[in-house]
């Protein structure tokens, strides 16, 4: 079966509004660094379950939920720092041969 290519949104720029590249909320992400004090390790997938603008309190970024494998939450953090996260990119699709659904990745 062949791969479909997945291509990143595009986003408007508006006067004073943050875009924050193509990471939108319900999207996974792949963590690039450890983060020791959340107990997260580098490569650990998580969902983005918020993106915030900035703030005079706080920098734009990412609220991340991160679940153990029974799928109950084992960390959520907040990411300011961009380059500590990746968008992980799949499609849903549907091998005919056998109906069932498998996530498939794509290449950015």
């Amino acid at each position: 079966m062949l791969a479909t290519r997945s291509w990143p949104k595009k986003k408007k720029r508006a006067e004073g509004v943050a875009v924050v590249d193509d990471i939108d909320e319900n999207d996974l992400v792949g963590l690039l660094v450890d983060q020791p004090e959340t107990g997260l390790h580098r490569g650990d997938v998580g969902t983005v379950i918020r993106v915030f603008g900035t703030t005079a309190n706080h920098p734009s970024g990412f609220i991340i939920e991160f679940l153990d494998k029974a799928g109950r939450v084992r960390a959520e953090t907040d990411i300011t720092d961009r380059t500590q996260i990746m968008k992980l990119r799949f499609k849903l699709d549907r091998d005919i041969s056998d109906n069932r659904r498998h996530l498939i990745p794509t290449s950015e």
